[in-house]
Formats: C-alpha cells, structure tokens, sequence
C-alpha cells in the first residue's frame, strides 16, 4: 500500500522573486528552446526543501555530484504516483500546472532528479520545454496576457 502525498501546499515564496525589476532584470521567461526550468533563487530554494521533505522516507536519495536538484533511485511514473502538481501561479489568474513528469526527469532507468534548477542570473526564471508539455501555451498580444491550456496528448497521437 503506498502512502499518499501531501496535497495543496502553497510555499511561501515572496511574489517580487518573479517580478522584472524597473532596470529591466528579472521576471519570467517561458523558452521552447531551454528543456529545464530555471527558477530565481527565492523560488527554488522553497521548492527544492519541499521535494525534499515530501520525498523524505518515501523516497532513496541518490548523490549525483555537480546536480543541485534532489535526485533519487525509482522510477518517475510508478514512484511518484499521488505526488502533488507544483503550480506556478502567474499574474491575472493564470496557472501552469506541472505533473510528475514535467517537474522530475529521468536520468537512468531507475534514477530521476527535479527538472527545475537554481536560476545562474539570480533574478531570472526561465520555464522550460518540460515543464511546457502537454500544454497549449498561448500569448495575446494586444492585451499582453499569457494562457496555458493543458492538453490530452493521447487523443493527438490517434
């Protein structure tokens, strides 16, 4: 019998880590052409001590040398099953949901770390590919809003 996750958590991450600054630094970028998800230092520390607690006698802990991102021995779907969606809560109502899948990945057949990694410019965040998929991401323009719609991949491939 598996245990079940702590659910419906939000971490206490001051909103100003996420917001470009009047010189112009900062704030958010959503990039197809970076896999990871980068996130400012004020939101990825949060984030990585709470994998961790959660994880914290469910899961084996493995060192990977050189990573900054809790890594551990399974198997992301079978592992995590139960796990919680980490959301990020965007200006204007607008969330991104990611699950397992899009928040860890797979580094050998039986080893898997967080795919979200410490930001290297300090106040920069930057949400990757993998935390993109199996989403429709749209940006307006006109009234410059974004909006994510999340997507049944399955019912693409038939």
């Amino acid at each position: 019998m598996a245990l079940a996750w702590e659910l419906d958590k939000q971490l206490d991450i001051d909103p100003q880590t996420f917001r470009r600054t009047a010189s112009g630094n900062g704030g958010v970028v959503i990039d197809s052409g970076a896999t990871l998800t980068y996130l400012a230092r004020g939101g990825f520390e949060p984030l990585r001590a709470e994998v961790q607690r959660l994880a914290d006698g469910r899961l084996q802990p493995v060192d990977r040398p050189g990573l900054k991102v809790p890594c551990y021995n399974g198997v992301i779907e079978r592992d995590l099953e139960g796990f919680p969606s980490v959301v990020f809560h965007f200006a204007g109502g607008v969330d991104l949901g990611l699950d397992p899948e899009s928040m860890f990945m797979e580094i050998t057949s039986n080893q898997f770390c967080m795919a979200v990694m410490p930001s290297e410019r300090q106040e920069l965040s930057i949400i990757g590919v993998l935390a993109q998929q199996k989403h429709n991401i749209a940006y307006d323009l006109a009234s410059k809003k974004i909006s994510f719609q999340r997507i049944d991949c399955e019912l693409l491939e038939s």
